[in-house]
């Protein structure tokens, strides 16, 4: 295999991945503001559009642990989900990405 189509295929995965992990955001996101697991699927599924190569069934699989793990039954308004977040460490490290939850235990 030359390694142009290695690094191809390398890219596919990845792209999967993150698109499979953007779907199953989108769930969490819409159980914890519906709080009903398959109204929050049928959202993901909907917007299939956003995250085109996903795997829509490792994300059914993916969210299934998340909406059974009784700590995740925190329905909005009183908690903020599925929000862009970046801090500085006090050494000067950046950290970006997206906060799942803050919930108050």
């Amino acid at each position: 295999m030359d390694e142009r189509k290695m690094e191809f295929e390398q890219i596919a995965k990845i792209k999967k991945a993150a698109d499979t992990g953007s779907a199953v955001h989108k769930a969490i996101q819409a159980w914890h503001n519906l709080g009903d697991h398959q109204a929050a699927l049928q959202v993901m599924e909907a917007n299939i559009a956003s995250y085109p190569d996903a795997d829509l069934n490792d994300a059914r699989l993916s969210f299934r642990p998340y909406y059974e793990d009784g700590r995740n039954k925190i329905f909005a308004p009183n908690i903020i989900t599925e929000t862009e977040v970046s801090l500085q460490t006090k050494e000067g490290v950046w950290i970006a990405g997206t906060l799942d939850q803050l919930r108050k235990d």
